[in-house]
């Protein structure tokens, strides 16, 4: 185990206090359920049509398949620095170091995008409960110092946030889900699975892939609890069974929600739930008013807790990218007293603010910024869990070739690969704005990323030290680049 306080001298530790329950709630907080289900799903029917269900069932399964890979390596190698560590440790530094790029941006794409939304539903909420009108950008900034204070106070104080919020929010949603399916009655239908049924973005098979693209939208970020490595007891257990715990529970939710919502809307009526603002609250409020409002908190319980799950995991990636050399040092500074980075958490709410500033601005409201985010985040975490589904094959096939298991490590990953490859082609194909935008922007990122790189290693800096310093695989695993 490691310290909490590290002997005089020796190098800062995050604090290593926290369990099974609050890692898995950082995962599930992370993919925004509540949030997903009231602002997600609308994007996989108006592809997919009354076929959506299927298309959610397709990227919950890829999900699975990917988070099974990324919990095998986990088991390998427990790192706050996540797929840049597995990478890293497969490929070399190199490779490692640029989907750490990637990767250390998905976080506070996460982060600000939870707060555009809770800009959104929190004024909705203002407006119709509480009857004025607050400004987007006030709510906005009030979560962010919020999700700062908590990741300020420490792993227990930030866990302990996104925990609460996000049994409250699955609770309640899985309690209306099973309450509209029932009021549904006749209208319910194991037809909602044939992909005959996709017809929204064009014919058959592309159909249900634009759903499935927005479907892994929904279920990408269950491996926010890798970023926590370093602060949970025995990670080697814990992060991946949190990761695919996340997967499987919250994919099975996500089916049920979006079977809930064709047949509870009515699968020859769903042009009216893609009109709604708010088609969850319209559907609960068939139960009663009481449901509706319940609803309403739960969306609000998911973006809060989604901009503290991004907080959380953005601030373990400057953290342990640090110790690399790919950001400045003073990202790995701990807090005296909480032991937490705060540093990290101080710069985390300025890019946070910035970014939703500046995409509210170009895109005209907070909404416009949301589509850009959600869209960047979907490319960027198609690509990485294509590549985490390949790094886990050739890690157990090279370092690891006495523990092979065919199954978990090659026919798994490759089961997940061939539902998101035809993903990753429809997310960036014929893209309006300002989703448009987003291909661009990855684009000029990881260009920058490579730039960065190079400029490193003709300055002599040796990324493998930060590596061997967070990870407890083995010195044989952990090999550097060969010098250039």
């Amino acid at each position: 185990m490691v310290a909490s306080n590290p002997p005089s001298g020796g190098p800062e530790r995050l604090d290593r206090s926290i369990g099974l329950g609050r890692v898995l709630f950082q995962s599930i907080a992370a993919m925004g359920p509540g949030a997903s289900v009231a602002l997600g799903l609308g994007l996989i029917i108006l592809y997919a049509t009354k076929a959506a269900p299927l298309a959610m069932l397709l990227g919950a399964v890829a999900a699975l398949c990917i988070a099974t890979a990324i919990g095998q390596l986990a088991t390998r190698i427990p790192s706050a620095g996540g797929f840049y560590s597995y990478a890293a440790t497969t490929f070399g530094t190199a490779f490692g170091f640029l989907v750490g790029w990637l990767y250390a941006i998905l976080y506070l794409l996460l982060a600000a995008l939870s707060s555009l939304n809770f800009s959104i539903i929190g004024r909705d909420f203002c407006t119709t409960y509480l009857h004025f009108t607050p400004p987007s950008w006030l709510l906005g900034v009030i979560v962010v110092l919020a999700a700062l204070l908590a990741t300020w106070r420490g792993v227990k104080a930030s866990t302990g946030v996104t925990m609460v919020l996000g049994i409250a929010e699955v609770a309640i949603l899985l309690l209306v889900s099973v309450l509209l399916v029932i009021h549904a009655g006749a209208a319910n239908s194991l037809s909602v699975f044939s992909p005959a049924n996709a017809s929204g973005g064009g014919s058959g098979l592309r159909s249900l892939f634009l759903g499935v693209v927005f479907a892994l939208a929904a279920v990408s970020a269950f491996d926010a609890a890798v970023p926590m490595a370093e602060e949970a007891r025995n990670p080697r257990r814990t992060v991946p069974r949190a990761v695919v715990l996340s997967a499987l529970l919250i994919g099975v939710f996500y089916v049920l929600a979006t079977y809930t919502a064709v047949v509870a809307w009515g699968p020859d009526k769903l042009s009216g739930y893609l009109e709604s603002p708010n088609p969850w609250r319209e559907m609960a409020h068939q139960l009663g008013g009481f449901f509706s409002f319940l609803v309403v908190l739960a969306l609000l319980n998911s973006v809060i807790a989604g901009t503290q799950a991004g907080f959380n995991g953005t601030t373990r990636m400057f953290y342990a990218m640090s110790r690399t050399g790919m950001f400045p040092r003073a990202l790995g500074r701990l807090h005296p007293k909480y032991h937490s980075p705060y540093i990290a958490g101080i710069v985390t709410t300025v890019l946070t603010l910035a970014g939703m500033a500046i995409t509210s601005v170009l895109f005209d409201g907070a909404f416009g910024g949301f589509i850009f985010f959600l869209t960047v985040s979907s490319i960027v975490f198609i690509a990485l869990y294509i590549v985490m589904a390949v790094t886990c094959g050739v890690f157990f096939l090279g370092k690891r070739r006495a523990e092979l298991n065919p199954w978990l490590h090659l026919v798994v990953p490759l089961l997940g690969v061939l539902v998101l490859v035809p993903a990753l082609y429809y997310s960036v194909k014929d893209l309006t704005s300002p989703a448009s935008w987003a291909v661009p922007t990855v684009v000029v990122w990881f260009f920058l990323g490579v730039v960065v790189l190079i400029t490193l290693r003709a300055r002599g800096a040796d990324l493998s030290v930060g590596l061997r310093g967070m990870s407890d695989a083995s010195e044989d695993d952990l090999v550097a680049d060969p010098p250039a």
